[in-house]
């Protein structure tokens, strides 16, 4: 029943992999000009507490850029590398696009039970109080005073009011026929 050929790890193959690898990988030769200008950036970088840091980093790219030239890249290896570099722009590119698209799609959140009932609460309130301070100014109606009269906005606001709820004719009657079927 048991057979050893069906209890073997399965591996996957590369053969794709390998051949795509193959194909982009460079000559000898270019490959040790490479290798060559790695190993003299990484010896023309010194260390951070070399009083020469700055300035090696500061001309870095300048001497990279020489010993490009000295060392060039063969014109198959050259093409290679620009189509490795097309590719690779144009895979980031797609990328930014399928940010930017699902960014600008996203549906936007509801706010959650808490918040719902905070502003429901808030909003309730904010009403109520209007509507409270409305009745209190039917029935109570403001009384000037001494003090008042001594002080101009406060006297003005008070007579604002009065004049707005006597200007609404329909107001009034319905506040008080509101307010006397709850008391009721």
């Amino acid at each position: 029943m048991r057979d050893e050929k069906l209890n073997r790890p399965v591996t996957p193959k590369r053969s794709a992999t390998r051949a795509a690898m193959h194909a982009r990988r460079l000559c000898d030769s270019c490959e040790a000009n490479q290798q060559l200008i790695y190993q003299i950036m990484s010896d023309y970088i010194r260390d951070e507490k070399d009083p020469e840091y700055q300035h090696s980093i500061e001309t870095a790219d300048a001497y990279k850029a020489k010993l490009h030239e000295k060392h060039p890249l063969c014109d198959a290896c050259q093409a290679k590398i620009d189509a490795l570099v097309a590719e690779q722009k144009a895979v980031l590119q797609q990328r930014q696009r399928d940010a930017t698209m699902s960014s600008a799609e996203q549906i936007p959140r509801l706010p959650s039970l808490p918040v719902c009932l905070c502003r429901t609460t808030l909003w309730s309130l904010c009403h109520l109080g209007t509507f409270l301070l409305c009745l209190y100014v039917h029935y109570y109606p403001p009384q000037y005073r001494e003090s008042d009269a001594t002080n101009p906005v406060w006297s003005n606001f008070l007579s604002e009011v009065v004049i707005w709820y006597q200007a609404q004719p329909g107001l009034l009657p319905a506040l008080d026929a509101l307010v006397r079927r709850r008391l009721l």
